[in-house]
C-alpha cells in the first residue's frame, strides 16, 4: 500500500498469518446472524489475539455467553491487558466497538508519545 497505493484485505492477510491465534470477540457467526455486514465484523476493534484452545472453547458463542467462562478473580486484569472494556458481554456490538476503539487509540497514543 505504502508504494502503489494496493488496498489490503487484511480479513485475508491476518487468517494467513495465523489464523488460530486471533479471535473475533463478537464472533462472526453470531455476529451474521443479527445480520451485521462482514466489513462490520472484520473490524480492527473486534480482534484479538488469543490462544488456540481459548478460541476452540468459545467457537460461535455471544460475548454473554462466553464471559461467565473468565476467571471471576482475573477479569478486570484479562479484559484490561486485551484492551476490551470490561463490561463487554453487557454491551452491543456498536458500542462495544465503540469503546474498544477509544481504548485501542488511547494505547495507540500512549505507544507513540
Amino acid at each position: 500500500m505504502i508504494l502503489s497505493g494496493a488496498k489490503i484485505d487484511l480479513d485475508k492477510v491476518l487468517k494467513k498469518a495465523s489464523k488460530h491465534e486471533y479471535h473475533h470477540i463478537f464472533p462472526q457467526n453470531h455476529l451474521k446472524k443479527l445480520g451485521n455486514t462482514r466489513s462490520e465484523i472484520n473490524t480492527l476493534s473486534n480482534i484479538c489475539f488469543l490462544t488456540r484452545a481459548d478460541n476452540n472453547k468459545i467457537k460461535d458463542a455471544s460475548p454473554a455467553d462466553y464471559a461467565t467462562s473468565i476467571e471471576a478473580t482475573r477479569k478486570d486484569q484479562y479484559l484490561d491487558s486485551a484492551l476490551i472494556p470490561r463490561n463487554f458481554e453487557s454491551l452491543n456490538y456498536a458500542d462495544f466497538i465503540n469503546q474498544r476503539t477509544i481504548l485501542l487509540e488511547q494505547k495507540a497514543r500512549e505507544l507513540m508519545a
